[in-house]
């Protein structure tokens, strides 16, 4: 950065240079006599002293003009950041388009209007044209991840490709509504200078007014109109003011006849009352799609409906375009939310072990501490690991504000911790508050999100570790996250490399295996197990925390584990340094956005793991066979599963006595996909104890149909007062057609659980299948009212609803199925068929082709699609 700079000056010094040279020669030419100025050409005493009334309209209308492109340029900016990512190019991206827009409307201008008479109507008929140009942009924003998606799909997705289709969607959108803002700025300096003699004063005035126009609207749009109102509306009202500004200037033009005039006023007026209520609102589930991260997700659909659905599957709870990025939160079924930024997934139920490790790790190694500081608030819940121990106060560092909103829909994993009186919530930037902050700290934990993002990456740059190590103090601890997907090997290792270099003492975490912890410290950091025990049996959030990640002691967290510095140094050896001055990873880092790395940057790294050093201590009391057990609880959350496996078959050799034991190996191998061995471990479980029953049957549907009924009918036998294998077995004989075995194992469990959901929804497949219709509508929607939710009961509810004619409950209870199973072209088809029978003919016909799309060799949508006439 540096050297760019003193490159830009050099050329600001070499031009300055020509300047004076040039001006020089002009001086020496200009001594030369020449001959007498004609008296009609000399200008009139105080002629274009001031503006007249016409200039200052010229004036204001090119502020105003200035302003809207202002307005226009910030909600563009952030309404495409939404469709080709927020990395240094994407940005880059749009000001070049946003710049050359401009440029070229100038040469046009002065190519094809130059030398033309230019009357103020004209400046007027152009913002105009500008105003609707700009409107046309809003319903071309829904196309553009669709458009992304078949550029990507058609010509594949190097990276140099990739800048390719952003410099076209972004010029898509901006270069004809720039372009014609470029033609203003030559026009508006003519019809000014037509009344001032002195050209450098008359564009001089002209620029200011337009630069003032711009300052505002950068100021407004950016800090007034988006987040109060809207990308959309933003662009709306810039949409007026151009559409008032051209109304004005034409109206105000002596030039034109009165009729005119007024026609084109009413016509404005009513464009200005229509435009906010008729334009229709952007489908926010399309732009918050994130077709940049997860175009491989849409690309493998054969069809544009189809990702079009796939994009509105999950419900949207929650939407905001706030400061600095546009905020949602989504829904899953009952239970599962996930929050987006700009489209990209940050947090969900399912990151609850980095997000909690980020901030449990580094407070296990200094849970005395009295001062911490969180950078990124997301779900809360790293925040909330933090407030889980006896801290004075905790500072969380947020730049979007709306995040504080998002929390609201964590309570359940985050513990509503901004009611926390200790925590003092800052929305600013984490890094800059950090240098400009006198405090030192105990603990400081860094969650960002991925370093392709502009301004992400300086969180990874050796100043700034420098920065924060200066800020904790002498017993402080830094954690930092960060991942292995999309990243190169490169990248990766040059990470590790520049926090190592930066920390004396240094230690590496796996969560997940994709995400790392990096831990760092001036002191020898130093697990110390009794005192930590002691914490953990009276710290009732960090237990049940604990035991929701699958972790039933705090010896666990030592099998997250997998390096020291000197590992981390080897690793590393050979990479480069992140440095502010070369920004190296945040103009490396989205190259590789779209590449899967994973598994690549895994193999690299596993000759350097090792065991924690502290796993053996003298100072932990706890029987072999337990020390095993609880790395291999930690190596399942990890998802590393033969580790797993190894470390519990350790503990079993051990103490094959204990049941828990099997119920961790049962799950470990159905998750290898293993069900016959996975179904002995259970068996051997049951064996020991009857505490095993339920977390046996709780996995129970990952069993192959063999191991199932053997384990359901053990646990049976047992005497178990679970409906689960009742329900299981009857399942299975409802789909061998066996009704009256089928209704055998259900009336059990109707007897244990007579309306429990689970039970109505089995009982309504029966009765469905026995042909009883209205009897089986009363079980599914009695299922449907106590909750259950699942593709199964809408599906059957689908079925039941075609048997009784009720059309439009069938297509909607059908639309809810395919959510659930996308590829279930049974339930696509029916839907289709239901929707024909309402009379939906557009929409049926895009199921059956659909259906065809998944599978070309579907005679039956074939023969439907007959029906509505209609070719394939």
């Amino acid at each position: 950065m540096r050297a760019t700079v003193y490159t830009a000056a050099g050329v600001n010094l070499l031009i300055a240079a020509i300047i004076l040279i040039v001006d020089r020669v002009r001086r020496k030419e200009g001594a030369e006599p020449r001959p007498a100025v004609a008296a009609e050409e000399q200008p009139q005493a105080g002629a274009g002293a001031a503006p007249s009334r016409l200039g200052w309209l010229l004036l204001l209308g090119f502020g105003l003009s200035g302003f809207s492109a202002l307005v226009y340029e910030n909600a563009w900016t952030r309404a495409l950041t939404l469709v080709i990512g927020s990395s240094v190019y994407s940005f880059t991206t749009m000001l070049l388009t946003f710049l050359v827009g401009l440029a070229l409307g100038g040469f046009l201008y002065a190519r094809l209007m130059g030398k033309r008479e230019v009357q103020v109507s004209t400046f007027g008929a152009i913002e105009l044209w500008v105003g609707v140009t700009a409107l046309a942009t809003i319903p071309l924003f829904e196309k553009l991840p669709l458009i992304f998606l078949r550029l990507l799909h058609a010509f594949g997705d190097s990276f140099s490709f990739f800048l390719t289709i952003q410099v076209l969607l972004s010029g898509l959108v901006m270069l004809v509504p720039t372009l014609l803002l470029g033609m203003t700025f030559p026009m508006v300096a003519r019809l000014f200078t037509q009344s001032i003699y002195r050209v450098g004063s008359s564009v001089g005035i002209s620029y200011a007014a337009n630069t003032v126009g711009a300052i505002v609207g950068a100021f407004a749009g950016g800090f007034i109109f988006i987040p109060l109102l809207g990308v959309q509306n933003s662009i709306l009202l810039a949409v007026i003011v151009n559409l008032v500004i051209g109304w004005v200037l034409i109206v105000g033009d002596p030039q034109l006849p009165k009729v005119s005039r007024f026609a084109l006023g009413v016509v404005v007026l009513i464009a200005v009352i229509l435009i906010p209520i008729k334009t229709p609102r952007w489908d926010r589930f399309v732009l918050t799609s994130g077709v940049t991260i997860y175009n491989d997700r849409y690309e493998s659909l054969p069809t544009t409906s189809l990702r079009l659905e796939e994009m509105r599957r999950d419900e949207m709870i929650y939407y905001r375009e706030g400061l600095t990025a546009t905020v949602s939160v989504h829904r899953i079924g009952k239970d599962y939310v996930y929050f987006k930024t700009n489209g990209k997934i940050d947090g969900s139920h399912g990151d609850a072990l980095s997000q909690l490790m980020t901030g449990y790790i580094p407070l296990l190694f200094h849970p005395e501490g009295e001062r911490a500081a969180v950078i990124g608030l997301g779900s809360g819940m790293t925040a909330k690991a933090v407030g889980a121990f006896p801290l004075r106060e905790i500072e969380v560092l947020e730049i979007e504000p709306a995040m504080a909103d998002v929390t609201r829909f964590f309570h359940d994993k985050n513990g509503k911790i901004l009611e926390d009186r200790r925590v003092r919530l800052v929305p600013t930037d984490g890094r800059n508050y950090i240098v400009a902050s006198p405090k030192l700290y105990d603990v400081i934990t860094a969650e960002p999100s991925n370093p392709w993002i502009a301004g992400i990456a300086n969180l990874y740059t050796r100043e700034f570790y420098e920065v924060v190590k200066s800020k904790l103090k002498e017993d402080g601890i830094f954690a930092q996250w960060f991942h292995n997907y999309s990243m190169s090997p490169d990248d990766f290792r040059m990470v590790f490399r520049t926090f190592g270099e930066a920390f004396p003492q240094v230690s590496v975490w796996g969560m997940k295996e994709s995400d790392f912890l990096m831990l760092g410290s001036k002191k020898e950091q130093v697990f110390r197990y009794p005192m930590l025990q002691e914490l953990f049996s009276k710290n009732q959030t960090l237990r049940e925390d604990f035991q929701e990640l699958g972790l039933s002691d705090v010896y666990g967290i030592l099998g997250f584990y997998r390096m020291g510095k000197e590992e981390m140094m080897k690793f590393s050896e050979g990479a480069g340094l992140n440095t502010d001055d070369g920004a190296q990873l945040e103009f490396s880092a989205p190259r590789n956005l779209r590449r899967s790395t994973a598994d690549l940057n895994r193999k690299l790294m596993e000759p350097f793991l090792v065991s924690a050093p502290w796993l053996n201590s003298g100072s932990i009391k706890i029987p072999a066979a337990m020390r095993h057990y609880y790395l291999a609880q930690a190596h399942e959350a990890n998802v590393w599963n033969d580790q797993a496996l190894e470390e519990i078959n350790r503990a079993i050799r051990l103490d094959p006595s204990k049941a828990d034991f099997y119920v961790l190996k049962t799950r470990v191998l159905l998750a290898e996909e293993k069900s016959g061995e996975a179904a002995k471990a259970a068996l051997a479980g049951l064996a020991l104890s009857r505490q095993t029953i339920g977390p046996i049957l709780r996995a129970s549907e990952e069993f192959y149909l063999p191991e199932a009924k053997l384990v359901y009918s053990r646990t049976i036998q047992m005497g178990t007062q679970e409906i689960i294998p009742y329900l299981g077995l009857g399942n299975i004989a409802l789909h061998a057609r066996d009704f009256k075995e089928a209704e055998k194992w259900f009336s059990a469990a109707r007897r244990l659980r007579p309306e429990h959901p689970a039970v109505l929804l089995a009982w309504g497949r029966l009765t469905l299948a026995r042909g009883e219709a209205e009897k089986a509508r009363e079980f599914l929607e009695g299922s449907k009212q106590k909750g259950e939710d699942s593709g199964t009961l809408y599906g059957a509810l689908g079925d039941t609803y075609v048997k009784l004619a009720r059309w439009e409950d069938a297509a909607d209870s059908y639309a809810r199925a395919v959510k659930y199973r996308k590829k279930n072209n049974e339930w696509r088809r029916a839907l289709g068929v239901a929707l024909a029978k309402t009379g939906k003919v557009r929409e049926a016909e895009e199921k059956f082709r659909e259906v065809l799309a998944f599978s070309s060799a579907d005679a039956e949508a074939w023969h439907e699609l007959r029906k509505l006439g209609k070719r394939y």
